[in-house]
């Protein structure tokens, strides 16, 4: 039996869904680490129900548009503090920038263009 700190949330979730959400049958370790997540079992919250998976970060518009940025040699842009200000810039130096621009990144945050697509930077 695996110790309770290695039990990974996915692995709850495959035991609950083998047993059907029945908490009675699943494996010990796992229905210890259930009641203490939940607080009781069969609660309408078990595993079987969690949904891992993430959602993406940005919309199809906010790719399209990111995409175009990088085409026309926009590195990287950042959200400053003051303003909702995003600032677009290449290599050397920011070239422009958009108030309350449609991308989510919190203030002060820096996305690198080319990370994002998984191209190398020029």
């Amino acid at each position: 039996m695996k110790p309770r700190r290695d039990i990974t949330l996915g692995e709850m979730q495959d035991e609950c869904k083998r047993v059907e959400g029945n908490c009675g049958n699943c494996n010990k370790a796992i229905n210890e680490v259930c009641d203490k997540i939940l607080g009781k079992p069969l609660d309408p919250q078990t595993p079987i129900k969690w949904n891992l998976t993430d959602p993406p970060r940005f919309t199809e518009a906010q790719m399209a548009f990111l995409r175009g940025c990088y085409g026309i040699g926009i590195f990287g842009i950042m959200r400053s503090g003051e303003r909702a200000r995003t600032h677009f810039f290449t290599k050397f130096e920011t070239v422009g920038f958009l108030d309350n621009a449609e991308i989510p990144l919190e203030p002060g945050e820096t996305l690198d263009l080319a990370e994002l697509f998984g191209k190398e930077g020029k």
